[in-house]
């Protein structure tokens, strides 16, 4: 007997659904790189990602389910109280460092396809995922243990993805949104947050707070290229809400650094 196939929420980039222990996905251009990395990953003993088991009968790759709560709002809720906690930042840092060490030594394949920003690093000594989120992250009874969603997984500096993963997890938003969507009772202590990342993962912050901006920008304009050039993803909701937020983000980032840190 087949088992059913249920959707799953929170994606981007086309139907997600779960069968059994395994998560199908229609495969995108940079498919083939990311199953070589994921298959890198296990054999270099990284757990904190999907292993790649090749393609269904439909076409579509088949990655394992990684058992965890992924930290999305629902139902209009904040985020659970754990995405907040420092145990979970100074661990996320450690995961971070343990991933971008077992990706060094991948041997890209020579028809690789990479998904990168416009403007981005094209090389680096690591792989990084890009996309490092709450969203993108499984937790454990409140500790992260895995990341998923690999779609945008490039060559770059460790610090390409150091920067985006504080951006997130620190957060880098105004103090409004920390508290009316993230939860926060009160502003977070983000220097401090930010070294305890750092520490973590044993790399300095000297270049973070320009990097979260460079980041943004690049984020910024790669979805109005993709707006003029047609891509869907890049539609009008992305250039009325999404490319607000980003533009919030930047300023909030800009003048953080502007005062002094």
């Amino acid at each position: 007997m087949q088992e059913p196939e249920i959707e799953l929420r929170g994606g981007t980039h086309g139907p997600v659904v779960r069968v059994g222990d395994t998560v199908r996905r229609v495969p995108g251009p940079a498919s083939g790189a990311v199953h070589a990395l994921l298959r890198h990953l296990e054999l270099a003993g990284f757990t904190g990602a999907p292993r790649c088991l090749g393609l269904d009968d439909h076409g579509r790759e088949i990655l394992t389910f990684m058992p965890g709560e992924v930290a999305v709002r629902r139902d209009g809720q904040p985020l659970p109280d754990y995405v907040r906690s420092d145990a979970a930042l100074t661990q996320l840092g450690r995961l971070t460092r343990q991933f971008h060490d077992a990706t060094v030594g991948f041997e890209t394949p020579p028809d690789a396809e990479w998904s990168s920003l416009e403007g981005a690093p094209r090389g680096g000594e690591v792989i990084c995922h890009n996309d490092l989120g709450p969203w993108n992250t499984v937790y454990r009874c409140g500790e992260p243990v895995a990341f998923i969603d690999w779609d945008g997984a490039a060559p770059a500096p460790r610090m390409w993805d150091v920067a985006y993963a504080i951006y997130r997890y620190v957060p880098f938003v105004p103090d409004e949104i920390c508290s009316t969507i993230l939860g926060w009772e009160e502003p977070p202590d983000r220097l401090r947050r930010t070294q305890a990342f750092c520490d973590s993962y044993g790399i300095e912050v000297d270049d973070v707070f320009d990097t979260i901006a460079l980041r943004i920008e690049l984020m910024i304009a790669t979805g109005v290229a993709g707006n003029a050039n047609g891509n869907p993803r890049f539609g009008d909701f992305w250039m009325t809400v999404m490319r607000q937020r980003l533009l919030r983000d930047l300023q909030f980032v800009r003048s953080y650094a502007q005062a002094g840190r």
